[in-house]
């Protein structure tokens, strides 16, 4: 499973991909790209300096000064027929994002083994997948490609929201 860059929801295998974004249908992907559009109004440093602001720290999870990154685990639960398997992403340091890949990992093994088919099948999948992104990583020095493109969407709804804000009348004295 995914998760739309657009609207935050959870996606199959279906979805609409474009450059580093992933999206749930053709609607949010244009939606997407009308909101980007806004984004020419910045210079590629000030771009760069909001997402270096935004990756400062500290973590809002534990509070330490480490840089924060985008991080994903992976999760399954199955009971006899259903079998449901999830993406969650977190914005924090590296530590406490291992620590939720962690968790997630313990969870799909303690209950994705109970579905038949997809549990057997899936349950390895996301552990596996769990361990590839303990082990792994990105350059703490630097954001992953993921959280660039993440964060230049959140500008560019910044942008449109501070666009759609009524300005305030000036006051009668």
């Amino acid at each position: 499973m995914a998760v739309c860059d657009y609207c935050n929801k959870n996606f199959n295998f279906f979805g609409v991909h474009e450059g580093d974004y992933s999206f749930c249908s053709a609607n949010c992907k244009n939606q997407a790209r009308a909101l980007l559009k806004s984004l020419e109004q910045f210079t590629p440093q000030q771009i760069e300096d909001y997402i270096g602001r935004s990756r400062a720290g500290p973590c809002r999870q534990c509070g330490k000064p480490n840089p924060v990154d985008l991080y994903q685990s992976y999760r399954v639960i199955s009971m006899i027929l259903l079998t449901r398997w999830t993406t969650h992403n977190h914005f924090v340091c590296r530590e406490c994002a291992r620590r939720e890949q962690l968790k997630s990992l313990a969870y799909s093994a303690a209950l994705g083994w109970w579905g038949f088919p997809f549990g057997l099948v899936l349950t390895p999948v996301q552990i596996i997948r769990n361990i590839v992104a303990m082990s792994g990583g990105a350059d703490p020095k630097q954001a992953s490609p993921r959280l660039r493109s993440l964060l230049k969407l959140n500008l560019a709804r910044q942008v449109a929201a501070a666009a759609a804000a009524p300005v305030a009348a000036p006051s009668k004295q």
